[in-house]
């Protein structure tokens, strides 16, 4: 085949893809009539979602639940409201820290200071104590930051052996605030709002549930060994049991990949233990937008009341970095309460959903 003929070959694969993603699944699921039309309205109209470094094809059935970002071990909240109700917040949280009583007065004030990083009013940081048991030198940097109605906060913790009294502990906790504040600064330079409607960030950019950081994975920590890591779980409306989450992060570096655990030893003596009531459905490699997966697909038959499924893939899960970043994803079917809800959803019906989820699972353009 010419050159020419194979750039229109692959146009067509692309055009008959976007028409319809079952067709292009790497496993192609067969199912009877009656489950296949509600399969199908289940995975009616997708659109692109990102998650970290990477995006997939998010269909209106499922909606997004819990998320979470870790930014060099510092945990980040996002939480959508008005910008009167962020001020309430500030108030509200400033008069509780300096309220706050520490256990011995040495310690005290509790409150040591407040910052602005910006020039305006919606962003503030708290300077106080670790806790009110903790001696003053160890300290916290409380955050909280407004950006496009979405609410930030974050905490960095800080040495400050300034006091005469610490200057023994001065060489082993060195005063370190400059450098979280601009640790700090950094990071919340960098946070954006997103808003229901909003489209995707443009450029390198971390994505989570309300918002994302903007710039690659250095700029975003703040060094070339810096961690960053973000995972979100998403629900299927009307279908309780199910939920797909999809995390990432550009650190790990496993020894071992799922499939070569999978059959170590203690894997298999472990399984054994259950007999037969954990059942490999699938289990193998995949390739999904060139690159690499690894996928096991497990039935779990311990409860003999409610049937349980869990589907697993990993990415670069040996290799992970900032420019090939880990990505796990699970979906889980299992029981949200004893005889809440009957099993309504098939073992084929669960697969078709799965891969018609995962395959369209790709680095977002431009994220790196």
């Amino acid at each position: 085949m010419t050159r020419p003929a194979i750039k229109i070959a692959f146009g067509l694969l692309v055009i008959a893809c976007a028409l319809s993603l079952q067709a292009c699944h790497s496993v192609e699921i067969k199912l009877p009539a009656k489950e296949k039309k509600v399969t199908e309205a289940l995975l009616a109209n997708p659109r692109p979602v990102c998650v970290g470094r990477y995006m997939f094809d998010l269909p209106e059935q499922f909606s997004q639940g819990g998320s979470s970002v870790i930014i060099n071990d510092k945990r980040i909240e996002a939480q959508p409201m008005p910008l009167p109700a962020f001020e309430q917040r500030i108030r509200l949280r400033e008069q509780e820290i300096v309220a706050t009583k520490t256990i011995n007065k040495i310690d005290t004030p509790y409150l040591r200071g407040v910052h602005k990083l910006f020039h305006d009013d919606k962003s503030i940081v708290f300077e106080r104590n670790a806790d009110n048991l903790a001696p003053d030198m160890f300290r916290v940097l409380e955050a909280h930051h407004y950006q496009n109605g979405v609410a930030f906060r974050t905490e960095i913790e800080f040495y400050n052996t300034d006091a005469d009294r610490h200057k023994d502990e001065r060489e082993l906790f060195p005063t370190n605030i400059t450098a979280k504040l601009s640790e700090l600064h950094n990071l919340l330079g960098r946070l954006r709002g997103v808003k229901e409607g909003d489209p995707m960030p443009e450029g390198p950019a971390l994505c989570f549930k309300h918002g994302y950081l903007v710039g690659d994975s250095r700029a975003v920590t703040g060094s070339a060994h810096g961690t960053e890591d973000a995972g979100t779980a998403f629900k299927l409306n009307n279908f309780p049991r199910v939920t797909f989450i999809i995390s990432s992060n550009n650190f790990l570096q496993e020894d071992d990949s799922l499939l070569e655990r999978s059959q170590q030893h203690w894997m298999l003596k472990t399984l054994g233990r259950f007999g037969g009531m954990f059942k490999t459905l699938s289990k193998g490699k995949r390739t999904i937008h060139g690159v690499d997966a690894e996928e096991w697909l497990m039935f779990n038959g311990t409860d003999r009341e409610n049937k349980q499924y869990q589907y697993m893939m990993y990415i670069h899960e040996k290799s992970g970095s900032s420019k090939t970043p880990f990505l796990e994803a699970e979906m889980f079917y299992r029981p949200i309460g004893k005889g809440t809800e009957p099993d309504e959803l098939t073992d084929k019906q669960l697969r078709a959903i799965w891969y018609q989820l995962t395959d369209s699972i790709r680095i977002r353009p431009g994220a790196i």
